[in-house]
C-alpha cells in the first residue's frame, strides 16, 4: 500500500494497517491487477520504462515513463 494512503488511514482511523501480507503491484488500463514483476514486463514491452529502470526485475512507479497527459492528470 502506498505510504500516503497508509498515513491517511492512520489519521482517520487512528491505526496503522499490517501490510506484511499485501502484494505490491499495479492496475493495467483494463483494471487488471498485476505484480510488480509482471508490470515490468508489460511496461518494458510498451517502452514505458525509464532508462534507469530497464534492467530491474520489478517495476517501481518512479521508473515509469509518463506521457505529458498522464503526468498532468488529477489525483
Amino acid at each position: 500500500m502506498h505510504a500516503d494512503a497508509l498515513e491517511q488511514i492512520e489519521e482517520k482511523y487512528m491505526f496503522w494497517p499490517d501490510t506484511s501480507s499485501y502484494t505490491a503491484g499495479f492496475l493495467t488500463n483494463t483494471d487488471r491487477f498485476v505484480s510488480r514483476e509482471e508490470a515490468q514486463k508489460i511496461a518494458a514491452a510498451a517502452d514505458q520504462v525509464r532508462e534507469e529502470g530497464r534492467n530491474e526485475e520489478s517495476l517501481l512507479a518512479e521508473n515509469i515513463k509518463w506521457t505529458k497527459n498522464q503526468a498532468n492528470r488529477p489525483n
